[in-house]
């Protein structure tokens, strides 16, 4: 337990250095989550930071090894926070469309299906007309 506090005390104090270090509009968006063995792990808003981030990785990484709290840092990784709220939502899958053909298309599709020889197709072609109708 003494450790599990200590280390949660530590990504605090890591957070407070790192803030101060990050460009202000960076604040809210950019959260240290771990720094272990030299690899930097931060957790991103979304998607557009995360992006962001690949591009100021190289620089940032330089910049924070000048900053003694992270003068061991080799790697920077983060992950993308997940918003409980969405997360929480039962995902909800979209009705198919079904859509209608016309009546000479589907006269067609009838004459095509009584004169082919084809047995496989023959059935295919019934089930999609009976789904029409």
């Amino acid at each position: 337990m003494r450790l599990l506090l200590r280390k949660a005390q530590e990504v605090k104090t890591l957070n407070q250095t790192i803030k101060q270090h990050l460009p202000k509009e960076w604040i809210a968006y950019c959260e240290v989550l771990s720094f272990n063995q030299g690899k930097l792990v931060l957790e991103i808003a979304n998607s557009s930071w995360a992006s962001k981030l690949r591009f100021i990785k190289d620089d940032l990484l330089i910049h924070l090894r000048s900053i003694p709290a992270f003068s061991g840092v080799s790697t920077i990784s983060h992950v993308i926070r997940v918003h409980t709220e969405m997360a929480a939502k039962p995902q909800t899958t979209p009705k198919p469309t079904t859509r209608k053909i016309g009546k000479e298309a589907l006269d067609s599709l009838k004459t095509f299906t009584e004169q082919t020889a084809q047995p496989e197709l023959k059935q295919k072609l019934q089930q999609f007309l009976a789904h029409q109708q």
